[in-house]
């Protein structure tokens, strides 16, 4: 689930759908935090059973959806393994 600001740009949707390999959904909220926030107090006073209640309630995930490209899931990892490799070096 993709919020706040960096929700805002498709590339940057792309990019973590293509990384973690995995569909990045676009949530329709905004302000994630404020609204962790506000579910958790919901919950705490009893408005909501639990927090799995809460976020059945209030969590609407998907404006908009984006696939993970294999051929570029396979490039992240790639360079990933390189990276990897470079770090156990220096220590």
């Amino acid at each position: 689930l993709v919020s706040g600001g960096g929700a805002r740009s498709r590339l940057w949707c792309q990019i973590l759908a293509d990384l973690f390999d995995r569909t990045a959904a676009v949530s329709v909220e905004t302000e994630q935090a404020a609204l962790g926030a506000a579910m958790c107090a919901a919950a705490g006073s009893g408005l909501y059973r639990n927090m799995a209640q809460a976020i059945e309630a209030c969590i609407h995930p998907e404006k908009e959806a984006f696939v993970p490209r294999m051929e570029m899931t396979q490039i992240y990892r790639e360079n990933y393994a390189r990276y990897l490799m470079a770090v156990r070096a220096l220590f």
